[in-house]
């Protein structure tokens, strides 16, 4: 059986292969904390997982 070429191949990495919640999450509080803002929780920092930064920011 011949082996197919492929030109490209995709993968859906974040929430499919991965969940990088967590690690968003961790970077949102780092963020926080290097700028001098709060410290937002856990829940409230996955809240703004995929927000505009203007409305994540609110």
């Amino acid at each position: 059986m011949p082996r197919k070429q492929f030109d490209l191949i995709v993968f859906d990495w974040d929430g499919t292969l991965m969940d990088s919640t967590a690690a968003i999450v961790k970077c949102i509080q780092a963020a926080a904390r290097d700028v001098g803002l709060p410290v937002p929780s856990d829940d409230a920092a996955s809240h703004v997982i995929g927000l505009a930064l203007p409305e994540a920011m609110q």
